[in-house]
């Protein structure tokens, strides 16, 4: 990807569209060389069909289970599970957060800067905005 990428436009790419395998560990790692190699800050990354993680016949699919918490009980809690695609958004949730993850008063030590600006997240579709250098 990296020799592709810098060969097709050696400036980086306003936007890029990720429409390939639909599995969670080759998207993230696709993910992982162009948006913070090849994507220009201000840019977009579009993750398409990541609703495969909640099918059960997906290769990295599976279908969601309540784990029986608070809201469980009451009815009002969301299946959650981590698997493939899913899996993959719901981590670029977590870098969308970091500035709250590592707030210095009431988050978790940490050094690191997230290059995701924005995250919006659709059916079938998830756009990362990378933050400016």
């Amino acid at each position: 990807l990296d020799t592709l990428a810098g060969e097709a436009d050696p400036a980086g790419f306003h936007v890029i569209i990720d429409d390939a395998s639909h599995l969670g560990a080759a998207t993230a790692a696709a993910f992982r060389t162009l948006f913070y190699s090849h994507l220009r800050p201000g840019g977009f990354y579009a993750i398409e069909a990541w609703g495969t993680g909640y099918w059960k016949s997906w290769p990295d699919g599976a279908r969601p289970v309540s784990t029986g918490g608070e809201f469980a009980t009451r009815g009002r809690e969301f299946p959650s599970h981590q698997h493939g695609m899913v899996g993959f958004l719901k981590q670029l949730v977590d870098e969308c957060g970091l500035r709250d993850i590592q707030h210095p008063v009431h988050g978790i030590p940490g050094t690191r800067r997230s290059f995701v600006r924005s995250l919006c997240v659709a059916p079938s579709l998830g756009i990362i905005e990378k933050d400016e250098a």
